[in-house]
């Protein structure tokens, strides 16, 4: 009985005394652990940077296309990333053929034909005159047509189709009309205004004026139209 008891006087001694090894040996377990069990926190961690995302600049020409207005056109800031507008009439230098003087898209930038130039125009098929059955402009004519001129040159966004018609009297109608709407396009040139602007179409005695017999004097006209 006192093996049993492992010299303790009694059992509930000997149960006191081993619940306390017990407890001691669970209290140097959780010290041991709470000192040394536990991972360690890494000292040498570099504290996490802010991802920064760079706004594109799809066109590449300086400017964010969040502040660029023409994001996928190489552009200017005064234009607000579109292209050089230097007279702010909404058509782009690169594209405008008066590009210092405001005027309208449909004549590329440049100021459209005013109705005193429209009168003008139609004007010209009564004094745009030629010796009889020759392609010789008169020379009362050529006033008429140096004032021509000088519209198409201020205004290089028009471009004009120059008709030729005869009347019905004589011959070689058709060649005739022709040479003489040849005529008027050599003669705008050599002011200046670019051949790639004019169109010279002969009709010939087929279209006489409405109204009129096909032999009146009337129908041998030079008619000058603007063109797209």
């Amino acid at each position: 009985m006192s093996n049993y008891l492992l010299g303790f006087p009694n059992k509930k001694e000997r149960d006191d005394f081993l619940i306390a090894i017990v407890v001691i040996l669970l209290f140097i377990w959780l010290f041991w652990y709470m000192l040394m069990g536990r991972e360690k926190p890494n000292l040498n961690l570099v504290p996490p940077v802010a991802e920064i995302i760079e706004e594109p600049d799809t066109d590449n020409d300086g400017i964010l296309d969040i502040d660029d207005k023409c994001p996928n056109l190489a552009g200017v800031i005064a234009n607000n990333g579109c292209p050089s507008d230097i007279d702010g009439d909404g058509v782009w230098d690169k594209n405008d053929k008066c590009p210092k003087v405001k005027g309208k898209k449909a004549t590329y930038g440049c100021p459209p034909l005013t109705q005193q130039d429209l009168t003008f125009l139609d004007d010209l098929r009564e004094s745009v005159q030629f010796a009889s059955g020759k392609a010789e402009l008169k020379m009362k004519s050529k006033a008429d047509m140096n004032r021509l001129a000088e519209i198409l040159l201020m205004k290089s966004g028009i471009n004009l189709m120059i008709e030729g018609h005869t009347d019905a009297t004589g011959s070689n109608h058709q060649d005739l009309s022709q040479r003489r709407a040849n005529a008027c396009k050599a003669y705008l040139i050599s002011k200046g205004v670019s051949g790639d602007r004019l169109k010279a179409i002969g009709f010939g005695k087929s279209k006489p004026l409405q109204g009129l017999p096909a032999t009146h004097p009337k129908n041998r006209r030079v008619i000058f139209k603007p063109m797209k």
